[in-house]
């Protein structure tokens, strides 16, 4: 069986050397190129327009939350909670992931580390950002 299928690929190829030795070699016209690049200046060129996940106003009212937020715990005040108060917030703090959690202790080498990443990883991304951009302009 084996013999078999090696004599039908043996037969098989040579038949297509024969067929593709017999046709003639195409060659382009000489204003190929120019023709090609005549109707491709011809096209509509559309341009990527880099649109932001998050918008300008979404960061906007992200941050004006984020600056009342931090003026209220400045300026406001806490002594007179109102109807915060009889939220109860222990269950929060009282189970066992805060319980198993509560006796980790990170070195201070460990969070500079992990500090350092994230920041370094910000500058990655705003160069890389930049980079790309500019390489994508048209």
């Amino acid at each position: 069986m084996k013999i078999m299928k090696e004599n039908t690929e043996q037969h098989l190829d040579k038949l297509t050397k024969k067929i593709i030795g017999s046709m003639p070699l195409e060659t382009p016209s000489s204003n190929f190129t120019s023709s090609v690049m005549t109707q491709i200046e011809g096209l509509d060129a559309k341009s990527i327009v880099h649109q932001p996940l998050i918008s300008r106003r979404a960061w906007f009212i992200v941050a004006l939350i984020g600056i009342a937020f931090i003026a209220f715990n400045i300026f406001g005040n806490v002594e007179s909670l109102g109807w915060f108060e009889s939220v109860d917030f222990g269950v929060l703090t009282d189970n066992k992931i805060s319980e198993s959690l509560s006796g980790i202790t990170i070195s201070k080498t460990l969070l500079y580390s992990a500090v350092m990443f994230g920041v370094f990883m910000l500058i990655q991304i705003t160069v890389l950002k930049n980079y790309f951009d500019k390489r994508l302009q048209f």
